[in-house]
């Protein structure tokens, strides 16, 4: 029955762009846990965009002191180009599953099943969500602003087999150019925003380097210390060859250590931009789209699951989580069965079996002995 019900979400193309299917693939997670004899409730977010943001939650009331999350996500990324399968079929090949998703939704799978094959010791809330790969705000955000979730420590099922116990924060944004747009066989009537552009981030490129050098306490779970990130993502202007834009675009990944606090980041981003800016002679307007603080989790809760899965020292993840919402609450862990090889973000994506064997088995061991 697993099996079937991880083969269903994949046929779901819910990628995250689009909010696409998102509803059809909360009903049918609500529809199989009750077919397992769960009662699931879908709470709907309310986003800018008007389109619906469906997430599932399940409570598993066992008149037990402590109450554990366990949260997994069923939005992906776009599908893209360059399949050898049909990304929307799971298909089995030499222990391996492929398909979009099939890290997340067959954490989803696992999670939902680890709960009829064992005999909680502690109170289970299942949070299954949407929007993760857009920070999550109207997924597991919106269950925690709603006060939804109550718990005492968070499982969150994604990324690899490796414990991690912290996480990077993130800051990202763009930075717009404007000029006068004009004809490009006569420059000298128009203002071209896209050298200023390349001027400007040319110079703000710089600062990947100074970023690099702020290491981290922690380490990633392949042994690398975590530091400090920065890139440019995207470069946008016109849309014709023989055309002057009137706006140019230029969009930002920085990525903060757990210890770093966002909003001094922010302020000194904001400082390294205005320099470049007098520099280059570079007038732009910086729009921040998108805060996520990093968190570090410490307790008996995170030194019980080292245990289970055989961590030594504390590992942190380079991305970011479902665990960021939920952080300042509560201790939160994350691991899940998408090895950085599984391609969760290109084509051809899939796992290993034997890592959604293992997620789900240590998911059944934490909720049956407690911590």
């Amino acid at each position: 029955m697993m099996d079937d019900f991880f083969k269903s979400l994949v046929s779901m193309d819910t990628n995250v762009n689009e909010s696409k299917n998102y509803l059809e693939c909360a009903v049918r997670i609500a529809r199989e846990a009750e077919v397992l004899g769960l009662q699931a409730k879908i709470y709907h977010a309310k986003a800018p965009d008007g389109r619906t943001r469906p997430n599932v939650l399940l409570d598993l009331d066992m008149g037990a002191e402590k109450t554990l999350l366990i949260g997994a996500h069923y939005d992906v990324y776009p599908a893209g180009d360059g399949w050898k399968t049909y990304p929307f079929e799971l298909v089995g090949k030499g222990g391996k599953a492929y398909g979009r998703g099939t890290g997340n939704k067959g954490s989803v799978a696992a999670a939902l099943y680890a709960m009829t094959e064992v005999e909680p010791k502690v109170n289970v809330q299942l949070a299954f969500t949407c929007d993760a790969r857009a920070g999550g705000w109207f997924g597991m955000g919106d269950l925690v602003k709603k006060k939804l979730i109550k718990a005492d420590a968070a499982l969150i099922l994604e990324g690899a087999p490796e414990l991690t116990s912290a996480a990077s924060g993130l800051i990202a944004g763009k930075f717009r150019f404007s000029g006068r747009a004009g004809f490009a066989a006569m420059p000298f009537a128009a203002d071209n925003p896209v050298p200023k552009l390349l001027a400007f981030m040319g110079e703000l490129e710089k600062y990947s380097a100074v970023r690099s050098r702020s290491s981290s306490g922690y380490y990633s779970a392949e042994g690398k210390r975590i530091c400090g990130r920065f890139s440019i993502t995207t470069l946008a202007g016109g849309h014709k060859s023989d055309m002057i834009p009137r706006e140019a675009t230029a969009g930002f990944d920085l990525r903060l250590t757990p210890e770093e606090d966002t909003n001094r980041m922010l302020a000194e981003f904001k400082g390294v931009a205005k320099r470049a800016g007098l520099k280059t002679r570079a007038r732009t307007k910086l729009d921040i789209e998108e805060i996520s603080p990093g968190y570090m989790s410490s307790g008996p809760f995170v030194e019980s699951m080292k245990a289970m899965t055989r961590t030594r020292g504390n590992y942190a993840s380079w991305g970011r989580n479902d665990g960021h919402h939920v952080a300042r609450m509560m201790p939160a862990v994350c691991f899940g069965p998408s090895r950085p090889q599984c391609n969760a973000t290109a084509a051809n994506e899939f796992v290993f079996l034997r890592d959604l064997d293992y997620v789900k088995e240590v998911t059944k061991k934490i909720v049956a002995q407690g911590w």
